[in-house]
């Protein structure tokens, strides 16, 4: 509505032309402002597919929906993993922070990439904020959890490191080439072997990161005089 005044023995304020203020708007009705997220990870970005690596994505969807009586303003989305927001409402590109009318919603999309971390911790989680002028003016929020999935994976190569010939009471040297081949850190690792009298396996750490170099255990096995009639020492 616009006010209106006149006379009071001001000339710029004639009866005939009084002066008036700027029009104000006043919003009725309360708005109320719910956050949702959900997140999708795409596994594909980085190869190999179907298994989850640095450098994939989640994909996240943020809604703002005003289930109240009024329109919210001024209203603000942020989330500390996703920097660059994206945001709509009714199909149209938005500039934050924007107006929501009741019954409308403001959907932002933006894109997270995986890091070794969330791999290991096997989820994400993650939270937005929505603000408003008139409303969340401490923070509305929307928590997600999106999962990661694991798949731990090794490979052991045993090979022998001394130089026979041997005879009864000769040593001999074995490595175990220990190589991380999934997606995560591998952690309590320890090398067995069956073949009897050989020594304890000894191992440089009983944890092995994703990409690292192979581990290198070692044991010594004594040929006896078993091993002399057979010819050779198998396992």
């Amino acid at each position: 509505n616009t006010a209106s005044v006149s006379g009071g023995g001001d000339p710029s304020c004639p009866v005939a032309t009084p002066c008036t203020s700027p029009p104000v708007v006043t919003n009725l009705g309360t708005p109320n402002l719910g956050v949702t997220k959900g997140g999708v990870l795409d596994d594909t970005v980085v190869a190999p597919a179907g298994v989850a690596n640095v450098g994939d994505a989640i994909n996240y969807t943020i809604t703002v929906a005003n289930t109240g009586t009024g329109a919210a303003t001024g209203v603000n989305v942020t989330d500390p993993k996703l920097p660059t927001l994206t945001c709509t409402l009714a199909s149209v590109a938005q500039t934050l922070p924007a107006d929501i009318p009741a019954g409308e919603s403001l959907v932002c999309t933006g894109t997270y990439t995986l890091t070794q971390l969330d791999i290991d911790a096997g989820q994400v989680e993650n939270t937005a904020t929505a603000t408003g002028g008139n409303t969340c003016s401490t923070g509305c929020t929307g928590d997600e959890t999106t999962p990661i999935a694991q798949s731990p994976a090794l490979t052991v190569v045993k090979s022998v490191t001394s130089s026979g010939p041997y005879v009864l009471g000769s040593t001999i040297s074995y490595q175990f080439v220990v190589t991380n081949t999934g997606n995560t850190v591998l952690n309590n690792v320890s090398v067995s072997d069956t073949l009897v009298g050989l020594s304890a396996i000894s191992c440089p750490s009983t944890t092995l990161a994703v990409g690292a170099a192979p581990m290198t255990c070692t044991a010594t096995y004594v040929v006896t005089g078993v091993d002399v009639a057979a010819g050779n020492v198998h396992h």
